[in-house]
This record gives structure tokens, C-alpha cells and sequence, in this order.
């Protein structure tokens, strides 16, 4: 998220819901599914930025919005390359998710700080794309999609099985120490085991090798 404020010249509560799913979604597909970091490429040629304004009444006025603005939408007009991703649509929408929204602390100014900034036009940067010479390079990455969407995979599905459990676990990353290394392995272990007594989709993913990278990359901290 820190890049995205970076590059779309946004504070944190300027991304709606959507736009902060979106790009969990894409982060938990380039690790989970593609097997890399995601791909700053790659989100370029996918993704673009659009102003949200609100609606006043029903005059057709719309105004600016201090938190909420930006939405990352998928390209897929006739002038962009249709339907490269996976399909986006997921299950339950963020309807009245203005009224709850908070934010924690910005511990160390890791992001940018709150100025209460508005927003009123799109910027022309929020649009732009990979630069022409370098789509060849996404030739192979843009293959592995294709096979990743025609075995049936969804933002939907990732958002559950990669984006969700993330709000289930136990320790912060700054409390993962050597003590806590051997209950994560043995957690890990337990997971492991309950899984393989489950069926999962064919070729969707491996959830089982994912959860032993983790324990393995976790026990060498």
C-alpha cells in the first residue's frame, strides 16, 4: 500500500474498500498462485486509478470525499487489453463501509500523514500503463493467468483462502521471535494435517506448500 500511495499521490484514506481488496487480492495472487513478488509491471498494465465522487440528493451534483476517492478499477475497455486478470467480482460488496471506517496509529510515518485532502480532479498519472517495451516481459506471467482463470480461479476465492486468514493471526510480525518459532511450526503442522483431509479444487493453488514455506521461512527468523 505504501508504493500505492507512493505512485498515486494518495494518502491511505483516500483508497476505497474495494481499492485496498483489489490490491490484497493481486499481492496473494502474484505470491500465492505465480509464485514471485508482486509485479509493479504488471499491476500497471491491469489496474487503473478513477475518482469516486459522491452523489448529493438526486440532483446529479456530485462532491468531493475526504476518504474513499480512489478506486482501482480493472482495464477492460475496447482500447486496453480485455479480461487478462482473473475475474474480480466477489461475493459481498462494502455497502455502508464509510460510516465504520478507522484507522490505526501511523507508527513511524510509514505512511503518509492524514492532511484531510481533498481530492476533486483525476490526476492523469492514475492512468497511465506499463511502459510499450516492457509488455513482452509479461508475455509468460500473462500465460499463467490464462491458465490460472480457465482452472477457475477468482479474486472471490483467493480473497477467502489467501486474503482473510491474514486477519486470524496470532502474533504481529515484530513479536515473531525465536520463542515463538516452535509453536508456529507445530501450529503449521496441525494446519497441515486438517487440510490434507480436505479435497481442494484441482489446480487451484497449493495451500500446503504455501503454509510450509511460511513455517520453514519463519523457523529461520
Amino acid at each position: 500500500m505504501l508504493v500505492l500511495c507512493h505512485h498515486y499521490g494518495v494518502e491511505l484514506q483516500h483508497f476505497s474498500t474495494n481499492a485496498v481488496t483489489a490490491a490484497a487480492v493481486f499481492a496473494a495472487v502474484c505470491e500465492g498462485y505465480l509464485g514471485m513478488m508482486p509485479h509493479w509491471d504488471l499491476w500497471l498494465h491491469l489496474y487503473r486509478g478513477e475518482l469516486f465522487n459522491a452523489p448529493i440528493g438526486t440532483t446529479g451534483v456530485r462532491k468531493p470525499v475526504r476518504a474513499g476517492c480512489l478506486n482501482l478499477v480493472l482495464k477492460t475497455g475496447k482500447s486496453e487489453r480485455p479480461r487478462e486478470y482473473i475475474p474480480v467480482g466477489l461475493t459481498s460488496n462494502h455497502a455502508g463501509w464509510d460510516s465504520q471506517r478507522f484507522y490505526l496509529r501511523n507508527d513511524d510515518d510509514l505512511f503518509p500523514t492524514n492532511t484531510g485532502r481533498l481530492i476533486s480532479e483525476r490526476p492523469d498519472h492514475w492512468r497511465y500503463g506499463v511502459v510499450q517495451a516492457h509488455l513482452p516481459r509479461l508475455d509468460p506471467i500473462l500465460d499463467a493467468l490464462k491458465k490460472l482463470r480457465e482452472e477457475g480461479l477468482t479474486a472471490a476465492l483467493v480473497h477467502h483462502r489467501r486474503v482473510l486468514p491474514l486477519m486470524s493471526r496470532l502474533l504481529r510480525l515484530d513479536e515473531m521471535g525465536l520463542a515463538s518459532c516452535l509453536a508456529l511450526s507445530r501450529l503449521a503442522g496441525r494446519i497441515m494435517k486438517r487440510l490434507r483431509m480436505m479435497r481442494s479444487p484441482p489446480g487451484l493453488g497449493r495451500p500446503l506448500q504455501v503454509i510450509f514455506s511460511l513455517s520453514t521461512s519463519t523457523a529461520s527468523l
